[in-house]
């Protein structure tokens, strides 16, 4: 049904990710257990926001609770992560 839908963006949001990415913010988009990750490429290509959230977390991460997904989303934007060991 989501690959179907029609997704709108709502007023502002884009602009504001635009200038959250000029300045290097990292963003995540938590789209909770029931989502693939080939389901939220389509919602976002179609919302066009695919290039702006680089970072999510879809069914395959393995989250059981949204909270779940907002820590596994932290440590996916987090700075340390992208260190070398």
């Amino acid at each position: 049904m989501l690959r179907d839908f029609d997704f709108a963006v709502a007023d502002g949001a884009k602009e504001w990710l635009t200038l959250l990415n000029e300045y290097q913010v990292p963003c995540c988009v938590c789209a909770g257990a029931t989502m693939d990750r080939g389901a939220l490429a389509s919602v976002l290509e179609r919302a066009g926001l695919r290039d702006l959230c680089p970072i999510s977390v879809t069914a395959e991460d393995g989250c059981e609770t949204t909270e779940q997904a907002y820590l596994v989303g932290c440590i996916k934007v987090s700075p340390a992560r992208a260190m070398p060991d």
